[in-house]
């Protein structure tokens, strides 16, 4: 950010309000389950677990792209979305975790890994 000049952040940042979806609060908590920071895991854990203890069974939740929450001024990918100001309908806990148990969860706080399923992020082929 601070190598660019102001015409090159207005690109950057327009073209990633485009495809924010990768600042998508799930996305964000998933990366978190695997900082080498503590601090970091646990708040990722607890945003999770607390979710789980509201989220209604058989409730759809809305994916939405994060463009109103990005923070470009962030000093790193936790801050990239101010999860303080999120709405809870839309701090959800990523899919890719729903079979993950809560005492999985505290384990990793302590830096046991995850057992995460190897699903490719694209249903097909980029290249």
């Amino acid at each position: 950010r601070q190598h660019l000049t102001k015409e090159e952040r207005d690109v950057v940042e327009s073209s990633f309000k485009i495809n924010s979806f990768s600042a998508h609060p799930e996305v964000i908590l998933l990366g978190a389950l695997f900082d080498p920071d503590k601090n970091i895991r646990r708040t990722a854990v607890d945003i999770i677990i607390k979710d789980r203890e509201k989220r209604k069974i058989g409730s759809v939740r809305q994916y939405i792209r994060p463009t109103k929450y990005l923070n470009f001024n962030a000093k790193s990918y936790l801050e990239l979305v101010d999860l303080s100001t999120i709405p809870n309908s839309f701090l959800t806990e990523p899919p890719l975790t729903f079979n993950i148990k809560n005492e999985e969860f505290l384990k990793c706080i302590e830096g046991d890994l995850l057992d995460i399923p190897d699903i490719p992020c694209h249903s097909q082929n980029v290249e």
